[in-house]
């Protein structure tokens, strides 16, 4: 490994970082980091402002000021090319007359994919790319899966017992894990776009599905996957839905003054397509909250969505807190039936990561 490249991924490991400072509230744009270097000393740093703008890139800039002639700019995903609410970073980095650009991985978005490479090029900036590709692809693969394939990135969360369980057969499920990894989850609450979880977990939990047990003022939508609209009108979802964003998931024949009541009260009306078991069509609303802009979806239903989503192949990562705790084969089970599908078709996940935290076992899976 050369030199330099040591150093190019040492300055794109602090880029990433500084990406996730922001993380959960840029959609639709990507979070993004960037930052700037000469003579081997950070000289502007900057992130994906909340909200989506100012871009990373302009922030840096407006921070090394003078000093970029002649730099080195390190950002985690291609500056963009297409003008939209801003002009496009390509043209503030020409005129800052840096010298260098390294990016982690283009820009999958057709608006910008190798557009922005091609114009600072034909500036005369030297570029590199790919410099650690991987962990950069990984952090946008639902904002690249939403502009491509309109689905975002569908994390599962499920808090297991050791023997796969989710709650007692009374529904008992507070708590299977310690308060360690509840503190964790809302983290992750925290770093997503979005938290979904379907009508039942709605009804027999009552949550709140915001961040709490952390320092943060930052809160993710709500969504809730809900055929016929049932969550109760008493319910904590429901009293929130002016203050947090709401997005309900129903069918299209649900009755209007119903739909009308939670519109009132604040939250959005997503109407989606029914299987033809009458359940939401979860490819369709996943389709449908891509629309919204929504790139990454914190899941944290019970057994019935979570099996749903894996069966449409729609789950991409899933994260399992598991306990030391046993429950016995009458606990609900961490994920429901497969209708006798042979081995060879079930789904298979790989393990990306898996760490003890406090008493608890953390796991998190990839699709292979």
């Amino acid at each position: 490994m050369s030199s330099q490249n040591t150093i190019d991924k040492k300055w794109m490991n602090v880029a990433l970082s500084l990406s996730k400072r922001t993380k959960g509230t840029t959609w639709p744009n990507p979070n993004v980091g960037c930052v700037i270097v000469k003579d081997n000393r950070l000289i502007g740093r900057g992130w994906t402002a909340s909200t989506g703008r100012p871009h990373a890139e302009t922030h840096a800039l407006k921070s090394a000021g003078k000093e970029s002639v002649n730099s080195t700019v390190y950002v985690t995903l291609e500056p963009c090319a297409h003008i939209g609410k801003t002009n496009p970073c390509t043209s503030s980095l020409i005129a800052a007359k840096v010298a260098r650009v390294v990016i982690a991985t283009r820009d999958l978005d057709p608006r910008v994919s190798g557009q922005g490479l091609k114009l600072l090029k034909d500036a005369g900036i030297s570029i590199t790319e790919g410099i650690l590709k991987d962990e950069a692809s990984y952090e946008y693969l639902g904002f690249f899966g939403r502009v491509l394939s309109r689905k975002p990135k569908v994390t599962l969360k499920l808090a297991t017992s050791l023997d796969g369980k989710i709650a007692t057969k009374n529904n008992e499920s507070k708590w299977i894990t310690s308060e360690r990894s509840r503190k964790l989850t809302h983290l992750y609450r925290m770093e997503s776009d979005a938290i979904m979880i379907g009508s039942n977990t709605a009804i027999i939990d009552d949550p709140t599905l915001n961040v709490r047990h952390i320092n943060s003022r930052q809160q993710p939508a709500r969504i809730i996957i809900d055929t016929t609209l049932k969550t109760p009108l008493t319910s904590k979802i429901f009293h929130s839905a002016n203050e947090l964003k709401t997005i309900i998931c129903c069918s299209k024949n649900v009755d209007n003054n119903l739909v009308n009541t939670w519109i009132n009260q604040g939250a959005e009306i997503v109407k989606c397509k029914k299987t033809i078991d009458g359940k939401i069509n979860l490819v369709d609303a996943m389709s449908q909250l891509s629309n919204i802009g929504i790139n990454n979806i914190f899941c944290e239903g019970g057994a019935l969505l979570a099996t749903n989503l894996l069966k449409e192949n729609l789950i991409d990562e899933f994260i399992s807190m598991t306990s030391g705790l046993l429950i016995g084969e009458n606990g609900k089970s961490l994920i429901g039936d497969f209708s006798n599908a042979p081995l060879s078709q079930l789904p298979l996940l790989k393990l990306r990561e898996s760490y003890k935290y406090g008493q608890d076992v953390v796991s998190i899976w990839n699709k292979p």
